[in-house]
């Protein structure tokens, strides 16, 4: 194994503990939560889609979120989950799933929490920056206004979180190591 399929299988790993951690939170949290993305609807396609990476259809199926969230009183979402081991978040991300607008969230968990991002909430004036600040946390979101025992429940997922997470470095780094082993 290269350092580069090194480094990829680590960053799908990291992906799906975020998104196994997203749907076992929303599920306890009484939302309706259903699989979307590529990885779930194509499973079969996906190493196919490699040959034809470049093209405007496989960029569109790359693009699927993660998740269709639901629940009582609030509208149907998109959700797109992201590890970001520094809480940056690249402009150039977002504007991928514009067809998804405006209904599609980003979940963006770090280390040390998780930030909820609307794509039609980011500020026009960002568009030249190549990073979003993370300011929203999911726990205190006015999309989902949580109650106290909502907010307890998305504080002890963090912290299960937290547990994988802080075992991450940087995939450079992992990359190096599994390589060189």
């Amino acid at each position: 194994m290269n350092k580069d399929t090194a480094s990829y299988y680590y960053n799908l790993l990291k992906g799906r503990i975020a998104e196994n951690i997203t749907e076992e939170l929303f599920n306890e949290l009484k939302f309706n939560i259903e699989r979307f993305g590529m990885e779930n609807q194509l499973p079969s396609i996906s190493k196919l889609l490699k040959k034809h990476e470049n093209t405007s259809s496989v960029k569109k199926i790359r693009t699927m979120p993660d998740f269709i969230i639901e629940k009582d009183g609030l509208d149907v979402y998109f959700l797109e989950v992201k590890y970001r081991y520094n809480e940056k978040f690249q402009i150039k991300h977002l504007k991928q799933y514009a067809d998804y607008a405006p209904n599609i969230l980003f979940l963006v968990y770090s280390l040390e929490d998780a930030f909820i991002l609307r794509f039609d909430e980011v500020d026009k004036s960002l568009e030249d920056e190549e990073f979003i600040p993370l300011q929203n946390k999911l726990i205190d979101s006015p999309i989902f206004n949580f109650n106290n025992v909502e907010k307890q429940t998305i504080h002890q997922f963090l912290n299960l979180g937290k547990e994988f997470f802080t075992k991450f470095d940087h995939p450079t780094d992992v990359a190096e190591r599994v390589v060189c082993n």
